[in-house]
């Protein structure tokens, strides 16, 4: 999800009023959280089995 898309869902989201609600909001922050979490995960996880086969290979 790029950082256009989800500006644009801001926008939307505004422009409906959802923002005013808290939750809403919240689920939100909660939902991108996640996902950056998610992708950061992937990204150390890949990033640590690049290393294990480095030393791996140096063995």
């Amino acid at each position: 999800m790029s950082n256009s898309m989800i500006s644009q869902l801001h926008k939307d989201s505004i422009a409906r009023g959802d923002l005013s609600q808290n939750c809403t909001f919240e689920e939100d922050i909660l939902f991108l959280w996640t996902l950056q979490r998610r992708i950061f995960g992937w990204i150390l996880s890949s990033c640590w089995l690049g290393e294990f086969f480095i030393v791996f290979s140096f063995m």
